[in-house]
């Protein structure tokens, strides 16, 4: 019997479809000006908080108001995202697509370039991935063999983020 040589090579990645890279969230630089209305904001909620002798409430309101200050100043990320044949891949974790529900694209460019996600999970029932400068058409041609495209709406949470500069 011959002997049979046997050659093992690490295996390629050959299952992504598509990958992008792209920040994890929009940054504006906030003015002067935004800073002094969310402190005039936070003032006004800090004296209905004395007036209605709630400090816990008071307590809140200054560590929200903080933690948004300094999420202002922070840059986003660099986000690295994959459409693989088994999901959804954002940096090292993966989101079956059996988790997911449906997507629906929002491009409005220069203000809006991101897939809407619903997921299935009951703790994550929202994803909302970047697109980028990579053409959101190739990312949808990938992705609806996968899961179901169907329009969503904004959530309201979104919205007033959108509308507040983050």
């Amino acid at each position: 019997m011959a002997d049979i040589e046997v050659k093992t090579t690490a295996k390629k990645n050959t299952d992504t479809l598509i990958e992008w890279e792209a920040p994890e969230y929009n940054h504006s630089v906030k003015s002067n000006e935004w800073y002094w209305i969310m402190a005039a904001i936070a003032a006004i909620f800090i004296v209905i908080g004395v007036w209605m002798q709630n400090f816990l409430f008071i307590i809140i309101i200054f560590l929200s108001v903080f933690s948004m200050a300094l999420f202002s100043a922070r840059k986003p990320n660099l986000i690295h995202f994959a459409l693989t044949a088994r999901g959804l891949k954002i940096d090292k974790r993966i989101f079956p697509y059996e988790d997911l529900e449906s997507f629906w694209m929002h491009y409005n460019p220069p203000h809006q370039k991101e897939i809407g996600i619903i997921s299935k999970k009951l703790f994550m029932p929202r994803i909302v991935v970047p697109t980028g400068d990579t053409d959101p058409n190739k990312i949808r041609e990938q992705l609806v063999k996968f899961v179901t495209e169907e329009p969503h709406t904004e959530s309201i949470a979104e919205s007033l983020s959108r509308f507040v500069g983050f």
